[in-house]
């Protein structure tokens, strides 16, 4: 594999720090999205993972919607 970019390759191989947001594949109903950790068992929908259009339009899935998970 060949990767091409400017940044140093110290940034592109280094290990993620205390710092670095968790992020967790789930469910909303019946749609996958992408979920940030905030706190135990919370999370905050980040971005909708599907390809159905008429889910990005649901209210409910909105970034920045606080949801329950499981990690």
């Amino acid at each position: 594999m060949i990767l091409y970019t400017v940044a140093q390759l110290e940034i592109v191989l280094a290990e993620p720090g205390p710092g670095t947001p968790k992020f967790h594949e789930m469910l909303v109903g019946d749609v996958p999205v992408l979920v940030q950790e905030t706190g135990a068992g919370r999370g905050r929908i980040d971005r909708v993972l599907s390809t159905d259009p008429n889910h990005f339009l649901r209210p409910e899935l909105s970034p920045g919607t606080q949801v329950a998970f499981e990690a």
